[in-house]
């Protein structure tokens, strides 16, 4: 059914399929229903008088990039005319924008979700001028965004109707005003509400989703001091900002009480991937609990916390260390590594120089310094001994003198007081006339949907993909005609996976991957 020009529209009722495509009106006490699909053309240029509702019950609505929504007048865009999804089967919403940011148009004035069976968002990003509401139900992102304009709200959402961030797509917010406070309504499950409110100090742009430890692209497999879901959230201009965070009590980590109550935990922010023990395989460096702003206080739903803390400026991607946040009780090391950094440098022909830097230390004995000619068996050439307690930045070095012609490997071994150790990430250098055959090995994309790409020089590596146990899930060499090849991931579930290169000549280098369908 194509529609063109209704003023002062009273009611239409339409079993058919819909599709607009010229000037519509829709009057101040007007409500149209569709129970077939609605499609708004690239020529739909709607104006939604304050008042009316457009009651939407068919199972897909798509809006053409070119269509033009308005409130009152073709200049208006913000009022309370609005589209209602409805409906007891699952509806979806294609919302025509393909900026994450930005445009006027198409946006939609204003959508209200009263679907026990959801709203998911499909094929584009939907931008939404006034407001957003919750009745009953939710909205599916998926791997699309919603965004909101600066003058949008989002208004009546709990624990049984919010944002579900069960994919790559982000909730946005456009020009979140100075000290003016924004609450993101996400979960990463339609069970599981974990709001995120940003109060920053400058005007800016917010990006927000949810996830689970092993859905997340930051490094938290030892979440026993923390709680399980990590919030990613970043900014167009990096404004500073108060961010507060909302989980519930049912995903605190084993530890995460026995180690103290809810009003010493804190907002923590990933700092980076550094550190490798035995028992696990990736873990990373988290900020330790001190700083402006640490609050706690019940949260909106039984058996819920809030935790806020003061950062004086965001990530600009979502993909930065700095843009990953979660929570800890153990202020010293949260989720719970120290180590800063370790890098080896070549300093002359015959030498070595091995840096290191820890952040905190809790009763370290000493670090042993070890190296190794194929990665497998380690000598110790040095021994190294630790600040023992210490709550600041600890800078430490050791130069290896005569190392072996080709790769060397090098490895820490943090020794505590009580005997235990953990090893760090290993470093490798090239001495002599000997060149690397593992150097020029390129892994793309990442995160992946599926299909990754594996480019080398050398055909003869051999490749061994693991999970984020270790454990060997496939090996695999170049069959193709080229230098260049793809490995299918496609069957396999998202999360995070290893990617381990050898060479001939001994050379191991590994990849992680993030899988994301």
């Amino acid at each position: 059914m194509l529609l063109g020009t209704f003023l002062g529209l009273g009611f239409l009722n339409s079993n058919a399929q819909m599709h607009i495509n010229g000037p519509t009106s829709f009057g101040s006490s007007s409500f149209a229903t569709s129970f077939g699909n609605l499609s708004f053309g690239a020529d739909a240029q709607v104006v939604f008088m304050d008042g009316a509702t457009f009651y939407m019950l068919g199972a897909n609505t798509t809006v053409n990039s070119g269509a033009e929504f308005y409130a009152n007048t073709l200049s208006g865009t913000t009022g309370t005319g609005r589209i209602l999804f409805q409906g007891t089967a699952p509806q979806t919403l294609d919302g025509g924008n393909s900026s994450a940011i930005g445009g006027p148009q198409p946006s939609l004035i204003n959508i209200a979700v009263n679907n026990p069976d959801n709203l998911t968002l499909t094929n584009t990003n939907t931008r939404v001028t006034s407001g957003l509401d919750f009745i009953n139900g939710h909205v599916i992102l998926g791997s699309n965004g919603l965004e909101l304009s600066s003058t949008a709200t989002a208004s009546n959402a709990n624990g049984t109707r919010h944002v579900v961030t069960n994919g790559t797509g982000f909730m946005a917010k456009e020009g979140i005003a100075a000290n003016a406070a924004f609450s993101f309504p996400v979960g990463r499950a339609t069970s599981d509400f974990t709001p995120a409110t940003v109060t920053p100090t400058g005007s800016d742009n917010f990006f927000v989703q949810v996830k689970d430890y092993t859905e997340s692209a930051s490094e938290e497999t030892v979440p026993d001091n923390g709680v399980y879901r990590t919030w990613n959230i970043y900014s167009t201009g990096g404004a500073g900002a108060n961010i507060l965070l909302q989980h519930n009590t049912t995903t605190n980590g084993g530890d995460y009480n026995t180690n103290g109550a809810d009003a010493v935990a804190f907002v923590t922010q990933y700092q980076g991937f550094q550190w490798v023990t035995s028992a696990q395989q990736n873990q990373g460096v988290w900020q330790i609990g001190t700083g402006a702003g640490i609050t706690d206080a019940p949260g909106s739903l039984g058996g819920s916390r809030v935790h806020n803390r003061d950062y004086t400026a965001t990530a600009t991607s979502s993909t930065s260390n700095a843009a990953f946040f979660s929570k800890s009780n153990n202020i010293l090391t949260p989720l719970p590594i120290t180590l800063l950094d370790f890098t080896a440098t070549k300093k002359e022909e015959n030498k070595a120089l091995l840096t290191w830097s820890t952040t905190s230390e809790i009763n370290s004995s000493h670090f042993d310094v070890e190296t190794s000619t194929n990665g497998l068996s380690w000598t110790r050439i040095g021994e190294v001994k630790a600040q023992g307690v210490s709550y600041e930045l600890s800078n430490y070095q050791l130069i290896h003198t005569n190392p072996a012609l080709g790769v060397n490997y090098y490895r820490l071994n943090l020794v505590d007081l009580d005997g235990s150790a953990e090893f760090s990430k290993i470093r490798s250098l090239l001495f002599g006339n000997v060149t690397s055959t593992l150097a020029n090995v390129v892994v793309f994309p990442n995160p992946s949907n599926g299909m990754l790409n594996i480019s080398s020089l050398n055909k003869s590596n051999n490749y061994i993909l693991t999970d984020m146990h270790g454990k060997t899930i496939h090996s695999f060499n170049n069959t193709s005609e080229n230098s260049d090849f793809q490995v299918d991931l496609s069957s396999y579930a998202n999360g995070v996976y290893f990617i381990k290169a050898n060479s001939q000549n001994g050379e191991v280098k590994t990849f992680k991957i993030v899988l994301n369908k």
